[in-house]
């Protein structure tokens, strides 16, 4: 990991901006649908999308943020979760808000970098505001 860092972080970037345009335009498919058109199946599937985007950015967050590597790298992922938090926080499934709220409740604690950590709590703080 400490080899290909850079490259990593870089990587989760654009995979957290990418994933955030795939959550808006999920939603804009499913809206619109006719009722006839929304199986199971679909709701289903678009029910684990929005659960496995909570797990993306969870893991994001351990993977670069508090793993303890370069504080730059730690910026650039931060700064990707701050500039999509109102996608998540309006994509997330009530469940998955509750529990990333309470995993990163000590988000202080675990984050040395001081600019990551103000990118993160506006993500929280956009995550609280729908709860």
């Amino acid at each position: 990991m400490t080899e290909y860092e850079d490259q990593y972080a870089a990587a989760i970037n654009f995979l957290i901006r990418g994933f955030a345009r795939e959550a808006v335009s999920s939603k804009l498919f499913m809206a619109g649908l006719a009722p006839e058109q929304r199986t199971r199946v679909r709701e289903e599937g678009f029910a684990r999308l929005r659960s496995s985007a909570a797990e993306f950015i969870l893991d994001a967050i351990c993977s670069v943020i508090q793993s303890g590597g370069k504080p730059a790298n730690a910026r650039l992922v931060a700064a990707a979760i701050r500039d999509t938090r109102a996608v998540w926080a309006s994509n997330f499934l009530p469940q998955d808000r509750a529990r990333v709220i309470e995993l990163l409740a000590d988000l202080p604690k675990r984050v040395p970098d001081e600019t990551a950590l103000a990118d993160l709590a506006a993500f929280m703080a956009a995550l609280e505001a729908v709860n």
